[in-house]
Order: C-alpha cells, then sequence, then structure tokens
C-alpha cells in the first residue's frame, strides 16, 4: 500500500505500477519472466511475452520478496542492473 502510494505522488504516477513477486517466478523461467521472450525462443513460446521490467517502462517496478527469491532469481537481477 505504502509503495502504490509513493507511486501515485511520483512523477511516474501517469505510468504502470508493476509488482512483481520473485518468490513466485517460476524455476528455469526466470531470465524470461523480468526480461521477456520472443516467439519460438523454446518450446512452448508460441507468442512474444514483454517482460515485467518492459511492462514497467515509464513507471514503477517493486520487487516484492526480494529476500526470498532464489539464487538463479538473483542473479538474473543482478545482470539487468548491471546493464
Amino acid at each position: 500500500m505504502a509503495a502504490r502510494m509513493l507511486h501515485a505522488l511520483s512523477s511516474c504516477a501517469t505510468g504502470p505500477f508493476m509488482r512483481c513477486n520473485l518468490n513466485m517466478i517460476p524455476y528455469g523461467r526466470e531470465q524470461g519472466e523480468l526480461v521477456g521472450w520472443a516467439r519460438s525462443t523454446f518450446t512452448g513460446a508460441v507468442s512474444d511475452h514483454a517482460g515485467d521490467f518492459e511492462a514497467a517502462d515509464g513507471g514503477v517496478m517493486f520487487l516484492d520478496e526480494l529476500a526470498a527469491a532464489t539464487p538463479k532469481v538473483q542473479a538474473a537481477l543482478l545482470r539487468l542492473v548491471e546493464k
């Protein structure tokens, strides 16, 4: 609730508010859930998928359950931050 209030009062208020529960990202899809994928990238990818960070472009990305994130999710986040 506090994060939504901060978003509403920020300069990004017209953009989306995205909440990503890092504890609920399926095993093996860590990178794809955060940054997305293109159709036919892997078996079962029948369409393009915008990742959470792309969907939050121009708005705010709230990372929930950061302490409970698996080491693979933490590594994927670190790669995003380093870019």
